[in-house]
């Protein structure tokens, strides 16, 4: 497989998470609440997370790729997104809004940036 194809299957699953990640919690809301054990507020804290934490990682994330340029920022993303995936296997309680912060942080790579500082241990 190409460079280029890799390229395009990569920004496609991208999208895809996006959307889903934004998605699936408006549909399975009432179910959320439930097992969750929280209210509508609570649930509105975890969904808000996401796109605001996503919003946020933004920021350094054009000032790293203006300062270093794209390759050093790539592969700070990288170990950051690898220590993210690290995270939940040696952390036994882990905040759900926590983890979608994490998330949000890691899927700007996905946008073809970084972020330095993705999720603290």
């Amino acid at each position: 497989m190409n460079l280029i194809a890799l390229s395009i299957i990569a920004l496609t699953m991208g999208h895809v998470f996006s959307n889903a990640v934004r998605t699936l919690p408006a549909i399975a809301a009432d179910v959320l609440q439930r097992d969750l054990g929280i209210t509508a507020d609570g649930l509105a804290v975890l969904t808000g997370a996401f796109p605001a934490t996503f919003a946020l990682a933004m920021l350094p994330v054009g000032v790293a790729l203006d300062r270093w340029g794209v390759k050093p920022t790539a592969l700070a993303l990288l170990l950051s997104g690898l220590r993210c995936a690290v995270m939940p296997l040696r952390c036994r309680r882990c905040d759900a809004a926590r983890g979608r912060f994490v998330r949000a942080a890691v899927q700007v790579r996905s946008r073809g940036s970084a972020v330095l500082q993705g999720c603290a241990g």
